[in-house]
């Protein structure tokens, strides 16, 4: 969720820098607005790390490291462009461009938690559908397949009471003596 906060204040930071680094405006508003653009950074980054960690569960540190890479190859991109684009649009307009850029990616936080929310009415309506057990979340098959994993381990869901259907299968013990 911190990424549904950062979205916004990076989209707000980024104009607010770029038409207040007038020499005649105190360098507290562009600090202040830097600040600002930092902070929605940190937070972005923390939530795909977040996120990418979740999906690629045992593959995490190949995920993260792929990360890293694109990343990178972004950062060592930009330079080659960065200084004509800010040269060419002069300091305000070009960081408006990078404004506008992050304005077209504002959805990009809110659709996923709409598409997360989605794939869970899925997963229930295939749940009480099929009455295939409970998938344990975080598990390679919890949004992608629903084949059953196991049927005779007694099986737990910690958000049984915010997913009221996202576990449908409990057995008890007395299930594993008979």
């Amino acid at each position: 969720y911190t990424c549904m906060i950062a979205a916004p204040l990076l989209t707000i930071s980024l104009f607010w820098f770029a038409w207040t680094s007038y020499p005649s405006i105190s360098f507290w508003s562009p600090l202040v607005a830097g600040g600002m653009f930092g902070t929605a950074t940190l937070f972005i980054f923390l939530s795909l790390l977040t996120y990418i960690t979740e999906v690629y569960l045992a593959n995490a540190a190949s995920a993260i490291a792929a990360n890293t890479v694109v990343r990178s190859a972004f950062g060592a991109g930009f330079p080659m462009f960065g200084q004509q684009m800010y040269e060419t649009l002069k300091p305000r307009w070009a960081t408006c461009v990078l404004a506008f850029i992050a304005l077209a990616m504002f959805p990009i936080p809110f659709v996923f938690i709409d598409m997360a929310m989605l794939f869970d009415l899925v997963q229930e309506c295939l749940v009480r559908a099929l009455a295939v057990p409970c998938v344990p979340r975080g598990s390679i098959y919890s949004r992608i397949n629903l084949t059953p994993i196991f049927y005779h381990q007694r099986l737990s869901c910690s958000t049984h009471e915010r997913y009221p259907y996202s576990c449908l299968l409990y057995t008890s013990d007395a299930a594993d003596e008979e």
